[in-house]
């Protein structure tokens, strides 16, 4: 479902009353690629890196508003967030534009690599990306809770492989893209604009998809 963008939080008083009256989810923390026009919850065009958030009614958990927030917004909304007593939990930066590192920092406890980094599992970090790279190709859509749960347990137990993630995943893109728009068909859409976006091939979730099987023991389609 397509929700409109909240840009009229100018100020610390609008923001406070809005963290009061609102529940604002972060999903992604990212970099503005070319070709986007992205207005920050202040009103102002974003120019670099931003929070989007998902804007849930405290009343009835029901997603309302997209939010975008850029580096001086979002800052400002996350020490707002803990002043009143419901903190917003900061997230990496995730650049699709960049080298994905080896390893890296994440909530939950696992093996630890060198300088004490966490080793991901591959799969983990490929669902991670998947579910980053949804955000940014449907930027206008809430993030469905399922995906919002697998990247928390994700983040959570790093080092674990989340199995049960690619054909969760395999289901929401089949909902929102199916045979006519992919997600590698919406980042190749992107591409032309960003002609040095990464490439994601998901070797690991295509595996564990192509491992499956329907119930005419066919393998599923792949909607990566």
């Amino acid at each position: 479902m397509s929700l409109p963008t909240v840009t009229d939080r100018r100020g610390n008083e609008r923001k406070e009353i809005w963290l009061k009256e609102s529940e604002l989810v972060p999903i992604l923390h990212t970099r503005l690629l070319h070709g986007d026009r992205l207005t920050c919850c202040c009103g102002d065009l974003l120019t670099t890196n931003y929070y989007r958030f998902d804007v849930r009614s405290r009343s009835t958990g029901n997603s309302t508003n997209i939010a975008y927030a850029g580096d001086g917004c979002s800052a400002k909304l996350i020490e707002l967030s803990g002043q009143i007593g419901r903190p917003i939990s900061k997230l990496r930066l995730f650049d699709p534009l960049a080298a994905a590192p080896r390893a890296e920092s994440g909530r939950g406890t696992g093996e630890q690599g060198n300088g004490g980094r966490v080793i991901w599992s591959p799969v983990n970090r490929e669902l991670i990306d998947a579910i980053s790279l949804f955000c940014i190709a449907w930027r206008r859509t809430s993030l469905p809770d399922v995906l919002l749960t697998i990247r928390d347990e994700v983040e959570s137990r790093p080092t674990v492989p989340h199995l049960r993630g690619a054909a969760a995943l395999n289901t929401i893109l089949r909902k929102f893209g199916g045979d006519q728009r992919t997600l590698s068909q919406r980042l190749n859409a992107l591409r032309v604009d960003n002609p040095t976006l990464r490439h994601f091939p998901f070797v690991e979730l295509r595996r564990i998809l192509e491992a499956r099987r329907n119930d005419d023991d066919t393998p599923p389609t792949v909607y990566l």
